[in-house]
């Protein structure tokens, strides 16, 4: 069946960024994801090099979705992966396999080895910034299927970003907490400025232009993207 990635991006895209809650969005991006292939969980982690860690912060599944904070701390081998230029943007893990980066989740979540996983590594400057990841149990996903997820690495960049950046901001107000009001107004509008400012924007352009998939669904020089390697 011939699936036009235009309408797929343009169809998650809408719901990733719907003015709504972040767990309301991102569950109907999963169940459209679904129409697509097949896929019981789609998970969204933040790179931090400094703990040598990958940290997920949202989870979706058929039942809801939800942000997480569960960090999981790399070995040696899963941080040399991750670090690692050459190491693949897109991966097809099947079931059992023995990947690196993988593991790390393996050893915390021994379920996590019944599945099989789609991969996207973003990366920002040549390094790793975030992964998206695809699981599906029972079976393995194609690797056509994970030509289609790739087309959505710019999306979910800006969705971990914003994601990621809030985080940060909540955690400011927390300390600015009982200071002046004039800080946490600031702090609010940071928040605002981050869902609806120059990420958002950028991606619903890309969206409005019909000829976009046929350059590739990379980030162009000058387009103010997140680099990618």
């Amino acid at each position: 069946m011939q699936i036009d990635e235009n309408a797929f991006f343009r169809g998650v895209v809408e719901r990733l960024f719907m003015p709504r809650e972040f767990e309301v969005s991102f569950h109907e991006t999963f169940r459209f994801i679904k129409k697509f292939f097949p896929a019981d969980q789609l998970n969204l982690h933040l790179y931090d090099a400094q703990m040598n860690a990958i940290r997920t912060i949202a989870v979706a599944t058929n039942e809801g979705a939800k942000k997480t904070n569960t960090v999981l701390p790399l070995d040696k081998q899963g941080i040399e992966y991750f670090r690692d230029p050459k190491t693949p943007e897109e991966e097809l893990i099947v079931k059992g396999e023995n990947n690196p980066g993988f593991a790390a989740i393996i050893r915390y979540d021994k379920q996590q080895y019944e599945y099989s996983v789609m991969a996207l590594h973003l990366r920002k400057e040549n390094e790793l910034f975030g992964i998206v990841s695809v699981l599906l149990k029972g079976q393995a996903n194609t690797a056509r299927q994970l030509k289609l997820l790739s087309t959505l690495k710019i999306p979910f960049t800006f969705a971990i970003s914003t994601l990621a950046q809030n985080d940060e901001i909540s955690h400011l107000k927390q300390r600015m907490d009982g200071s002046d009001r004039t800080h946490r107004q600031q702090a609010s509008a940071i928040t605002e400025k981050e869902i609806i400012g120059n990420g958002l924007k950028l991606v619903l352009e890309m969206v409005r232009q019909p000829g976009y998939f046929a350059g590739g669904n990379r980030c162009r020089q000058g387009d103010g993207c997140p680099p990618h390697s």
